[in-house]
């Protein structure tokens, strides 16, 4: 049995399953500044932050720089990458 957790962040609701990591925009309207969430456990997640604006968005972990340049597509407004768990902002 798989356990889900929640994601809550200011602007953004999400669940963790297994290694698995999404996020929805809380309000939902398109995230076009900076947020922050949070991702308990040990292991390599793999995270779709969804309702994201199109363009390059930064991707920071423990107030640290931990993707420089991350494209968003104009046609899916999503974001993808891997990483372990911690304390994660996002901006523009």
């Amino acid at each position: 049995m798989q356990l889900v957790k929640r994601i809550d962040g200011e602007k953004v609701i999400g669940v963790q399953i297994a290694d698995r990591i999404t996020t929805f925009s809380r309000n939902f309207t398109t995230l076009d500044r900076s947020f922050s969430f949070s991702v308990e456990g040990k292991g390599i997640y793999k995270f779709v932050l969804t309702d994201m604006l199109p363009g390059t968005w930064q991707v920071m972990k423990e107030g640290k720089v931990f993707l420089p340049a991350v494209m968003v597509r104009s046609d899916d407004g999503i974001l993808y990458f891997e990483g372990l768990a911690g304390n994660y902002s996002l901006r523009r």
